[in-house]
């Protein structure tokens, strides 16, 4: 590359030598020519500014309660961008515990997706503070992507933040997709029957349906343990499923 720019200006030297004494005394090919290499710099160095900020660190996440930890000097994203994507797996029906601790006055934004990037709910968000978020999820890979904000002059401040997560297995008994009378899971007498619901927003299916198979009239008592931190049951009684 520097052969070739050597060369050009070489070429135009040499072609334009004879002429020079013929120009008048106000004119300089080497202004000329200082201006074109003067434009392609600054062209250059405008180009280097307008880069977009780098690409979300991928970071393997265990939901083993140790913190994962993001710093990052102030300069390196200067407008709002998901700075770190931590991917995690369940392998079981799970109630998945996340804490978030932001350690700067700057807005940090915390959203789980699923392997379709489906938002599972609304973010999180601290400031110099700390959060909790709590999912019931169904097997499978998530993701939490952390988004910075960079209105009200927060981009000033460095990027600095940890995640931290913790995973309990729920142990179903029960298989089937029973979210309708049709699929309806048996309740057995004298049997346990544990079940779950994947908890993401209000928009998520809410009911499942059960049966007991009654030979002769009988009085039927249902006790419920609660497994999970956020679960309100209720129960109604619909009648006859042919």
């Amino acid at each position: 590359m520097l052969k070739k720019g050597i060369g050009i200006v070489l070429a135009a030297s040499i072609l334009m030598g004879p002429m020079i004494n013929c120009c008048e005394a106000g004119s300089n090919i080497w202004k000329d020519i200082n201006k074109i290499f003067s434009s392609v710099s600054k062209g250059s160095s405008r180009s280097s500014r307008q880069q977009t900020d780098p690409a979300p660190q991928r970071i393997d996440f265990n939901l083993d309660g140790s913190y994962s930890r993001i710093q990052f000097d102030s300069s390196v994203y200067q407008k709002s961008s998901v700075v770190s994507e931590h991917y995690f797996t369940v392998d079981r029906p799970s109630e998945v515990d996340l804490h978030f601790i932001g350690h700067t006055r700057r807005y940090f934004n915390f959203s789980v997706f699923d392997a379709d990037q489906n938002k599972l709910g609304d973010q999180v968000g601290v400031l110099e503070n700390a959060a909790d978020r709590t999912l019931i999820l169904k097997p499978g890979r998530y993701v939490i992507k952390t988004k910075v904000d960079h209105n009200n002059g927060q981009n000033k401040k460095d990027i600095d933040y940890e995640i931290k997560g913790t995973a309990r297995n729920i142990p179903t008994t029960v298989n089937e997709a029973n979210y309708s009378r049709r699929e309806a899971s048996g309740l057995f007498f004298g049997e346990e029957t544990v079940d779950y619901m994947p908890m993401y927003n209000n928009d998520d299916q809410d009911r499942k349906y059960y049966k007991i198979v009654l030979q002769t009239p009988t009085n039927i008592n249902i006790l419920i343990d609660q497994l999970s931190k956020k679960c309100s049951v209720y129960f109604e009684l619909l009648g006859r499923v042919d």
